[in-house]
């Protein structure tokens, strides 16, 4: 999400950047939504597109640190793992 202020209202405007179909930047800047819906607000097309941007980078990055700390076991160790565990079942079963 990123943060804008509305051009007559001082309650911040959170939106999800990728619903934002195109800017207009004339004297003031009105972002369009794919739904629809208009909004006019006080940062300029340049600040929208930079807050874009910056929103994404956070997001790859945090995904880049959360992938070195969270290490994913490799596919074949977990079906290696699942056919070890079958074999002790069927040797139980036919003991």
């Amino acid at each position: 999400m990123i943060r804008l202020t509305r051009l007559r209202n001082p309650n911040p405007l959170y939106l999800n950047p990728d619903h934002i179909e195109r800017l207009d930047s004339h004297h003031e800047t009105t972002v369009h939504l794919f739904n629809g819906n208009e909004y006019v607000v006080t940062e300029t097309a340049d600040e929208i597109v930079r807050l874009v941007n910056n929103q994404r980078a956070q997001l790859l990055a945090l995904a880049s640190r959360l992938e070195l700390e969270v290490p994913v076991a490799p596919l074949a160790l977990a079906e290696a793992d699942d056919a070890d565990a079958d074999a002790d079942a069927d040797a139980e079963i036919g003991a």
